[in-house]
């Protein structure tokens, strides 16, 4: 009797063999792609921080914990209204809406460190609805814009000298033949 009820369940003790070295190898595959995703986020250079979709900091990667002076801790504890220099709360709030109900916003503004100070930075959103949360890619523009300025000024300074000078000024390639 305990043979044949051995030979009668050995396609059942088969068919759950299977299936948990499917479910085995499908794990190590996610675990996988998790961690290939976790170095992703920590080692890109621009800003990235995920937010609850009430605007809630729920974890930021380490460059833009470097951008704004902020632990993992302390920046878990604020809303993305603590960090927005430009807008007020209410218009973050909307704002925020205006992101949940379009799917995503490209924008320019400033965000606040945590000494107060404050940064020029070009935000990329996208909402993922399934799980209300907002994700924001985040680049620190103070460079660049430091960049620009210095151009302008200098721009401004040869103008300057060629009104002053008042005649023609020609320039010449003299490696030109």
């Amino acid at each position: 009797d305990v043979i044949r009820l051995l030979n009668a369940l050995s396609p059942v003790f088969a068919l759950i063999l299977r299936n948990t070295l499917h479910f085995e190898a499908q794990e190590a595959k996610v675990l996988s792609q998790a961690e290939e995703y976790r170095a992703l986020l920590h080692t890109n250079q621009d800003g990235i921080i995920t937010l609850s979709g009430d605007g809630t900091v729920l974890v930021a990667n380490e460059a833009y914990l470097r951008m704004s002076g902020y632990s993992h801790v302390e920046i878990q504890s604020l809303g993305i209204s603590d960090l927005e220099a430009n807008e007020t709360r209410p218009e973050t709030d909307r704002h925020i809406q205006k992101i949940r109900e379009e799917g995503s916003d490209r924008f320019h503004s400033r965000h606040r460190r945590k000494d107060g100070s404050s940064f020029p930075v070009e935000i990329s959103t996208t909402h993922v609805p399934g799980r209300d949360l907002i994700i924001g890619f985040i680049r620190d523009l103070t460079e660049k814009q430091a960049v620009e300025t210095a151009l302008r000024e200098s721009e401004a300074h040869y103008r300057e000298l060629v009104e002053i000078l008042g005649e023609g000024v020609s320039v010449v390639d003299a490696s030109a033949t």
